[in-house]
């Protein structure tokens, strides 16, 4: 990557997102060596990518819409262009705080004091999470912008390389910088009124305590947890699917196998507007499959999402936090291995549950007029036998 009038090339951009997220190490040795400054790395690298969450959830919320039994809800033009404008802005201006915080805590961890390569481990390790930030472009998939805490894992690797702290020093300084990046984004979420108990920096992360055992990071919450299991595993799955893509090898599941799992009937009742859908770009692709099923009490939709070879990432997650209140909870939790969502309201009995399969495809029931339990039975009724084959 080459520097010119102060500025990155830009056509270098691609590469550096490729090499942060598949060989960490690697990339990150380049980075310590590689001749740059603060604003070429904000005008060729930060203003460019921390514009994929806010533009996405711009587009998701205004444009798109939450849609459930055939009415879309859209938030106004105007209130979403300033929430768009506010997550960039702080966005932004969060990677300048973490800079400067990693540079001043370096010292006490027997790291040396470098304000520029501070600066390019606030920005570089937040590649993932803005990545990730694509998902909020459809609204009901917006959970799995989860997939950002691999910035976590970046964070992890890059941290003592550009600081130079010493190995038994590396993992205390770690934690002590996941904690406070989770504060600052905790701050610019709650600004920008986008704090949730299944995003990324869910409430109650703030008085968080972050602990380190073998291959993986635990950060305890006052409402949960988030681990980050087996990082050097996790790290060769996503290198092995994006060697996949890059070789014409990977295939996204074909929507209309996703269909045939749809159940014909649900509870006695036949299924109904059945549909699918696929895209992507760059290799990434995704599909989806869904249908209706209209019950005497009420309504739910079915749906199995493919997320493509971003699902790597997934492997190395477990979340476990919880929200609830005289209205309904939210919650996020694991079970032999698999991510689970849900949430419910009980005024409107309605809500939806979730269950990620070989962190790859995601089932999915939403509805209204139910019970949680019938959102459960739904998601049940798929065959996840059937469903984990096809991830293989």
């Amino acid at each position: 990557m080459t520097v010119e009038n102060d500025r990155i090339d830009t056509g270098n951009l691609v590469s550096r997102v490729k090499g942060i997220l598949l060989q960490p190490s690697l990339e990150w040795d380049r980075i310590r060596l590689e001749p740059s400054s603060k604003a070429s790395i904000t005008t060729g690298y930060v203003l460019i990518l921390a514009a994929i969450p806010a533009i996405a959830g711009f587009i998701g919320m205004s444009l798109i819409g939450v849609s459930l039994l055939g009415i879309t809800t859209k938030t106004p033009l105007i209130a979403a262009l300033i929430q768009a404008i506010l997550t960039y802005v702080l966005s932004v201006a969060g990677v300048f705080i973490l800079g400067f915080i990693i540079n001043a805590l370096s010292p006490s961890f027997d790291g040396k004091k470098d304000d520029l390569a501070a600066f390019k481990v606030a920005a570089y390790s937040s590649t993932a999470a803005w990545l990730a930030g694509i998902f909020a472009i459809i609204p009901m998939l917006a959970v799995l912008g989860i997939l950002g805490l691999y910035s976590l894992y970046l964070l992890y690797k890059g941290l003592p390389k550009l600081m130079e702290s010493p190995p038994e020093k590396s993992m205390g300084f770690t934690a002590v910088v996941v904690i406070i990046a989770i504060v600052v984004h905790l701050v610019i979420w709650a600004i920008v009124g986008a704090v949730s108990a299944v995003g990324l920096m869910g409430a109650g992360m703030a008085g968080g305590l972050a602990n380190q055992a073998g291959n993986s990071i635990t950060l305890n919450t006052s409402e949960g947890k988030v681990t980050l299991n087996n990082l050097e595993e996790a790290q060769k799955k996503m290198e092995a699917a994006a060697k996949a893509v890059e070789d014409g090898t990977y295939q996204a599941i074909a929507a209309d196998q996703l269909e045939a799992l749809l159940p014909a009937n649900f509870n006695g009742v036949a299924a109904s507007n059945a549909r699918t859908s696929s895209g992507g770009a760059g290799g990434y692709m995704t599909s989806l499959a869904e249908a209706e099923y209209t019950l005497n009490d009420g309504h739910v939709t079915l749906k199995l999402t493919d997320i493509g070879a971003m699902g790597a990432v997934a492997g190395m997650v477990q979340m476990e936090s919880s929200e609830k209140d005289e209205n309904g909870y939210r919650k996020v939790s694991a079970q032999n291995g698999r991510m689970i969502t849900e949430s419910y309201d009980n005024p409107s009995q309605s809500g939806s549950y979730a269950v990620l399969i070989g962190s790859r495809v995601l089932i999915e029931a939403d509805g209204s007029g139910v019970p949680m339990d019938t959102l459960k039975k739904a998601v049940n009724s798929v065959d996840a036998s059937k469903v984990e084959a096809l991830t293989k």
